[in-house]
C-alpha cells in the first residue's frame, strides 16, 4: 500500500472527529483499548441472546493477540459504561480466503486435528485478497442504545484500524441472514460482501 498522504490523513480524522461529535450529542465518549481479555470478557457479560457471542479470532485465548496486532473500540456513557464494542485485528495474508478455509485466524494459538467445515460463496473463489487486513469483529450495541444512529461508531472502528494497521483492506464476517446486505452496507459501510 502506498503511504497515506496529508489529505488522506486528515480525511480518515475528520471522520474520528464527527463520530466523537455525533456519539457525544448523546452524552457518549469513543475510547480505545488494547486490552483484548476485557474485551471477550464484556461480551460474554452481556445478555447471549443479544449478541453474535464471542469472535475465536478476537479472544486472547485462542488467538495470537498482542497490542501491536489487536484493540477494541468502544462507547461509554457518563456512569461510566461501556454500552458498545468493536474488535479490531490485524491479518498479514498471502490469501485471505485460502486463511478463513483453513481457518489460520480462527483460534489460532494452537493447530487443529479436526477443522471446522466452512462453506463460501462460489464467488468468493474469485477474490484475491493478500496484504494486510484489519479483520472486525464483535459488533455489539447494548439494546436500550440501538436505533440512536450509532452505527457510525462501527465505521469509526475500521477508520482507526485503517490507519493504525495501515491496512490493504478492511473486511468483517457477518452472518448470512435475511438482512446481510443492510447490514453489510448500512451497518459496515462496506459495498464488497461476501457471505461464509
Amino acid at each position: 500500500m502506498q503511504r497515506f498522504t496529508e489529505n488522506e490523513l486528515s480525511h480518515l480524522q475528520a471522520h474520528i472527529d464527527l463520530t466523537e461529535r455525533i456519539v457525544g450529542r448523546v452524552g457518549l465518549t469513543l475510547k480505545v483499548s488494547t486490552d483484548m481479555a476485557g474485551f471477550i470478557h464484556y461480551l460474554r457479560n452481556e445478555p447471549a441472546s443479544d449478541t453474535h457471542g464471542t469472535p475465536t479470532t478476537h479472544d486472547p485465548q485462542l488467538s495470537y493477540l498482542h497490542p501491536g496486532n489487536s484493540f477494541w473500540v468502544y462507547l461509554e456513557d457518563a456512569r461510566g459504561e461501556i454500552v458498545a464494542v468493536h474488535g479490531q485485528r490485524l491479518c498479514e495474508t498471502r490469501d485471505f480466503i485460502n486463511d478463513c478455509l483453513r481457518q489460520t485466524y480462527f483460534q489460532d494459538l494452537t493447530p487443529k486435528i479436526h477443522q471446522d467445515p466452512l462453506d463460501l460463496y462460489p464467488e468468493a473463489n474469485d477474490i484475491q485478497l493478500q496484504g494486510r487486513l484489519a479483520f472486525g469483529g464483535g459488533l455489539y450495541i447494548r439494546r436500550e442504545w440501538r436505533g440512536k444512529d450509532l452505527l457510525i461508531f462501527n465505521r469509526c472502528s475500521r477508520t482507526l484500524a485503517l490507519r493504525h494497521f495501515d491496512a490493504d483492506y478492511v473486511v468483517g464476517a457477518l452472518r448470512n441472514s435475511p438482512n446481510r446486505w443492510r447490514m453489510a452496507l448500512g451497518g459496515g459501510g462496506m459495498p464488497n460482501a461476501l457471505y461464509l
